[in-house]
């Protein structure tokens, strides 16, 4: 799930990274990338609604989601609706450069121009030559508002009795947009295992250290496949009881 004024080519490299039994699934926004002349989706639960059903109707093994800045609430809130609703639980929750949702934060969506470019030199996450540029900056900046209209309907806590999956929740440590407490606060989305980690870097650290942040997230999932197919071996072996009665 990408971060606002984001699409789906922010991750067109991860698959390459990635070990080959994980495929990377780039979700397109309405509004972004390729899928630029939609209507982007102001409305957080309108949006999860529609890729719940999708995701409902497609997913057909094992899956974690990911999800950057903007992208970590869609994300929590697509697996636990998941879990809930239609009862396909991720194996494993990745959130990013992001508080929790339900603390309060600014909100940017009437912002003027100026703070606008402000906001985005301040996330150092936008090239300069770009920021320069306002034929660009004329054309994104409508697609930032849309998504930080987004960003202000997400739910505002955890859906009680959703997610049991593992939460991880990786951050830049320059980022300035979270705070420890902020971080630590997504212990309350999920009764499963929960942990964070901190990389080198500001709020685009997913750019800055990839390697290091595909790493972690690989190395994760394998150690679920790992333990998956270690429990399926130990159900098919007989027990001591078994083997004494041949």
């Amino acid at each position: 799930m990408p971060y606002a004024g984001g699409d789906a080519s922010a991750f067109r490299e991860w698959g390459a990274a990635l070990p080959d039994n994980i495929e990377v699934v780039a979700i397109e926004l309405p509004g972004h990338g390729q899928r630029m002349a939609e209507e982007p989706c102001r409305r957080m639960s309108s949006l999860v609604d529609v890729m719940a059903g999708a995701c409902a109707a497609a997913i057909d093994r094992p899956f974690a989601i990911f999800g950057h800045s903007m992208g970590a609430s869609i994300a929590i809130e697509l697996a636990s609706r998941l879990a809930t609703v239609a009862e396909r639980s991720p194996v494993h929750v990745f959130v990013s450069g992001a508080q929790a949702p339900h603390i309060e934060r600014r909100s940017l969506q009437h912002v003027s121009r100026e703070e606008l470019l402000v906001e985005l030199r301040r996330w150092n996450g936008v090239p300069e030559e770009v920021l320069a540029n306002n034929a660009i900056i004329e054309l994104f900046i409508p697609i930032l508002r849309a998504d930080f209209a987004l960003v202000d309907t997400r739910a505002r806590g955890p859906v009680r009795g959703g997610l049991a999956a593992p939460l991880t929740v990786f951050s830049g440590i320059e980022d300035p947009e979270v705070t420890d407490e902020g971080l630590k606060a997504w212990r309350q989305y999920t009764s499963g295992p929960f942990d964070l980690q901190v990389f080198p870097g500001r709020h685009f650290f997913l750019d800055s250290a990839r390697s290091e942040l595909l790493h972690e997230i690989g190395r994760r999932l394998v150690s679920w496949r790992f333990a998956q197919r270690s429990a399926t071996r130990a159900a098919l072996e007989p027990t001591e009881t078994e083997r004494c009665g041949r």
